[in-house]
């Protein structure tokens, strides 16, 4: 009598949870890259709990930037007021949170308009060359003769304090930064095959700048835009140093350190929570930046 064979069932294996082929993305390998950088995660990490701080300060914040109190005015820090109060008896922790609005308002304001203007000038620099190259990037070097700070003094000088004309005076400072890193990327993007092929093929000048040379510049313009946000913080908080930036009463980082020196030695916290916030926030962007500049890297497997 002939037995009769049961086939098994064929096992069918189980997918993955990321295909191979999107494992090899160009984005799949800068996350990897970046997970490696730790100290780029506990960068980004600080920004993330920053920016939300800035969002909720109205919810989070203990008591009101602008009350003042005279009976508690320069207290260290306490159960009440866990970062002390300021010569006007405001607590320090509430105008640090509501200080980071103003910080980080104007440095995206401002690294927008450098932005902006920097990679538009850098793309057209580079890709034309000849006269406009030569008159775009010396116009370039005359903004970068100027420390960028001494040049946002002198345009603060001439428009006037206020918050809109910091956001203005730092973008124009910091606009050869994106110029020059966009510029020297499409010189290096432009002799490639696939350009030379697009111009062959009859593509507008548009057309070549937006779907051929514009891809290539992303990497470096990330990068740029994290280093240039800490430039823009720092620049912020030495002109509300110098009183040329957002006036008072409302608070921000460089006013506070400003009006803290006159007591640095009998209220020391006056002046070193507002430094110690500008000094993580600027190193976490640093941090951030090199992580992203390692990332971005095609060099790095």
């Amino acid at each position: 009598m002939r037995s009769l064979t049961v086939a098994k069932p064929l096992a069918v294996p189980s997918a993955p949870a990321v295909a191979p082929e999107a494992r090899n993305a160009p984005r799949w390998r800068m996350w990897r890259r970046l997970r490696r950088h730790r100290l780029a995660l506990v960068g980004l990490a600080f920004l993330g709990l920053l920016i939300l701080c800035a969002l909720t300060a109205d919810v989070i914040s203990p008591y009101k930037p602008l009350d003042q109190a005279m009976n508690v005015r320069l207290k260290p820090p306490s159960a009440a007021h866990w970062l002390g109060t300021d010569d006007f008896g405001r607590d320090i922790l509430t105008r640090i949170l509501y200080g980071s609005r103003v910080s980080l308002q104007i440095g995206f304001v401002a690294v927008g308009i450098a932005g902006t203007l920097g990679i538009v000038l850098g793309m057209l620099a580079g890709y034309f060359g000849g006269w406009l190259d030569s008159v775009v990037m010396r116009c370039m070097d005359v903004l970068l003769a100027f420390p960028a700070v001494l040049l946002a003094v002198t345009i603060m000088a001439l428009l006037g304090p206020s918050t809109t004309n910091v956001m203005i005076a730092i973008g124009i400072a910091y606009i050869p930064l994106f110029a020059r890193v966009v510029r020297g990327t499409v010189l290096t993007i432009r002799p490639n095959e696939y350009v030379q092929a697009a111009r062959a093929a009859g593509a507008s000048e548009l057309r070549m700048l937006t779907y051929h040379i514009a891809p290539g510049t992303i990497g470096p313009i990330i990068v740029q835009v994290s280093l240039a946000l800490a430039y823009a913080i720092l620049a912020e908080a030495a002109l509300s140093f110098l009183g040329l930036g957002t006036q008072p009463p409302t608070p921000t980082w460089g006013s506070m350190l400003s009006f803290g020196r006159e007591f640095i030695r009998e209220a020391p916290w006056f002046t070193f929570f507002p430094g110690l916030a500008i000094f993580v926030t600027v190193l976490s962007l640093n941090l951030v930046g090199d992580g992203l500049s390692d990332a971005l890297d095609p060099r790095l497997s």
